[in-house]
């Protein structure tokens, strides 16, 4: 697991490139589920529109990292989802809702960051993407693979 900065501002600047990664990814990440759009090449031109020179650098690489990541276990996450969100197939269920699930549980199961934060911006990314309930749902989901995984929040 990486770490943060030491300095207050510094820690501050580390989880807002961190947040912007999530988002970029996120993006990529409806995309290529979408319409197959290659990630590599989403999330350059997603950052060309939402991100200054600033570390630039480090948030793309993160947010590469993380659709990298999701692309490699799209499978075992999405049997995962499965399990907790059964009204629907994972392939019904609300892109923005599924692709930052996607990401919490990658960032989880990778060891990326600490299980609350990746569920605090999952239930995030979903409340500025996603629909009215998408943040509830997220945080539903979540918790209940979390529970089956034995990892405590």
């Amino acid at each position: 697991m990486s770490q943060a900065p030491a300095d207050g501002g510094a820690v501050e600047r580390f989880a807002k490139s961190r947040r912007s990664a999530r988002a970029i990814a996120l993006q990529a990440l409806y995309e290529w589920d979408a319409v197959r759009h290659p990630p590599a090449d989403s999330v350059g031109r997603i950052a060309d529109d939402f991100l200054e020179d600033t570390g630039r650098d480090s948030i793309l690489s993160y947010a590469a990292a993380l659709v990298d990541d999701v692309q490699q276990d799209e499978a075992r996450l999405d049997r995962l989802i499965q399990e907790h969100a059964t009204a629907y197939p994972v392939s019904q269920l609300a892109t923005v809702d599924r692709n930052a699930i996607r990401l919490a549980l990658s960032e989880i199961t990778n060891a990326r960051v600490p299980v609350a934060i990746a569920i605090d911006e999952a239930v995030e990314l979903a409340r500025t993407y996603g629909a009215e309930s998408s943040a509830r749902f997220v945080h539903g989901v979540l918790g209940g693979v979390l529970a089956e995984l034995s990892i405590d929040p």
